[in-house]
């Protein structure tokens, strides 16, 4: 899985490939960011994310703002295959919270190749398949204002942990017993990750390995991309 940072620069990257058909930027780039809303909307991954989705899944859908959802979907598995075939996880100490680790390692390496000035106002306002989830406007907002926080400054170990601690969901007296379980756990992982993050940023900094391969990902993304959509 990608974080915040790596779904924007990859969308842009798909964006433009020659035979990319989406129109509306805007829509496409706020629907790959959507699915992670999860974390402050209660939702299961399964609401917002699909599994095995190809290139041409996503070139045939309509909508351009569920084609960014889908997107980042396949972002997400493409990642995760080469992460695990160059043992990425194996580059530093954390063992409870790798994924989240090593995916907001890879926005402090992304971060300066995108264009935040034009990315940032998509996130002024709401899109109507968002409120289509059944998630409250007050959550969407929220979630919109997150990432604009987070885009707006080079992300370090400290701010990420900021913007980690908001997207772990409110809790109140009225909450099911489900939604408190799914809350107790978020909490834990956020201390788990506050407690590592420091310590293991500064191992994948001194990694040359790891930089290495992270790069290699990202910058030859539209070989990937070319790559699967031959095959189909």
């Amino acid at each position: 899985m990608a974080a915040p940072i790596a779904h924007i620069f990859c969308a842009l990257i798909f964006l433009t490939s020659p035979d990319c058909p989406i129109k509306d930027k805007k829509a496409f780039v706020v629907g790959t960011s959507f699915p992670d809303i999860r974390y402050v909307g209660h939702l299961k991954r399964e609401q917002t994310h699909w599994l095995d989705l190809t290139i041409e899944d996503i070139k045939k859908e309509k909508n351009p703002f569920i084609a960014g959802m889908k997107f980042h979907s396949w972002i997400d598995e493409t990642r995760e295959r080469f992460v695990e075939k160059h043992n990425l996880y194996d580059c530093f100490t954390s063992s409870a919270i790798k994924t989240t680790v090593l995916k907001f390692f890879e926005d402090t390496q992304l971060h300066e190749k995108v264009d935040w000035s034009e990315v940032i106002p998509y996130f002024d306002d709401i899109q109507k398949e968002e409120i289509s989830f059944g998630i409250t406007i007050d959550t969407i907002n929220r979630w919109h204002k997150t990432l604009q926080e987070y885009f707006s400054q080079e992300p370090t170990a400290e701010n990420i942990k900021v913007t980690f601690e908001k997207m772990v969901p409110t809790e109140n007296s009225k909450t099911s017993l489900e939604k408190l379980c799914f809350w107790i756990k978020k909490k834990i992982k956020l201390y788990l990750f506050k407690q590592q993050l420091t310590y293991n940023f500064a191992q994948l900094e001194n990694h040359d390995y790891a930089k290495q391969k992270i790069h290699y990902f990202y910058e030859h993304l539209d070989i990937f991309i070319k790559k699967e959509s031959n095959a189909h």
